[in-house]
């Protein structure tokens, strides 16, 4: 029985991984979201300016993700 204890315990710990990089890509979908239309006014001359109007999306949409990951390690972080 200690046996399957152990596994049983390793398996909830990968699950709660996997929840937590799940939420860590929601968090990261609605930062994308919230960047594009936010951050991108902001910083949206010198962007277009340098990058083209795609290149600006896309540069947009990495630091949205960046921070939206460590938004979610946070969380994640805070929760345990």
């Amino acid at each position: 029985m200690k046996g399957g204890e152990i596994l049983e315990e390793k398996l909830y710990s990968i699950a709660r991984e996997i929840i937590r990089f799940i939420l860590a890509v929601v968090v990261s979908i609605v930062m994308i979201g919230v960047g594009i239309v936010g951050v991108e006014r902001i910083i949206d001359y010198d962007l277009t300016a340098n990058l083209g109007p795609t290149g600006s999306g896309i540069a947009v949409a990495g630091v949205a993700i960046a921070v939206g990951l460590i938004m979610g390690k946070t969380i994640a972080a805070l929760r345990e």
